[in-house]
């Protein structure tokens, strides 16, 4: 039974991990759009390590992208 569960666990992180590498990837193509949400979103993602390495640098350059459209969430995380 604990085996059965360790796998099921390992399977989930899997596909938590995939899923977010490929949200980062969509929110990377909607940002150099110039998507507000979507820059403060994946500003969000570098700044907790979501799907994407953390990096403060990275956080900062999109959540400022994003507070320079006047995007109050990113305003207010910066």
């Amino acid at each position: 039974m604990k085996k059965n569960l360790s796998l099921v666990i390992l399977l989930f992180v899997g596909i938590i991990t995939a899923y977010s590498q490929n949200n980062v990837d969509s929110l990377l193509n909607l940002a150099s759009q110039g998507n507000a949400e979507a820059q403060w979103r994946l500003g969000r993602c570098y700044g907790n390590g979501e799907g994407a390495e953390k990096s403060s640098a990275k956080a900062v350059e999109w959540l400022s992208k994003a507070a320079d459209q006047g995007y109050a969430p990113a305003q207010y995380c910066l």
